[in-house]
């Protein structure tokens, strides 16, 4: 017989820190947003800065949606698995009923 293992609650840890790191990127993304692009009078300066901070957000942006979707992704397995286990329990439970 084949056993069936998966560790909760380190699924559950791992979906955690990605969700964590969602909030904290996403955090991180806004906070760039909110910079007013005038902060510096240097038009080529200035001009830098805008470009960075697009492309900084961008980037931040995506990793938070990454982070988010793996999470959701782990939700979705530690689902599976719970449904999975309680099935096989059900057949078990049946196959014993059926054997006395």
């Amino acid at each position: 017989m084949v056993d069936l293992f998966i560790d909760g609650d380190a699924l559950a840890a791992t979906r955690t820190t990605l969700e964590n790191i969602r909030e904290t990127l996403s955090g991180a993304a806004g906070a760039m947003s909110s910079v007013p692009g005038d902060v510096t009078g240097h038009d080529q300066l200035r001009q830098r800065l805008s470009s960075f901070g697009e492309e900084w957000n961008h980037g931040i942006g995506e990793l938070a949606e990454v982070s988010g979707s793996g999470a959701e992704g782990l939700r979705v397995i530690a689902e599976g698995f719970a449904e999975l286990d309680a099935a096989l329990k059900a057949s078990l439970e049946s196959t014993d009923g059926e054997a006395s």
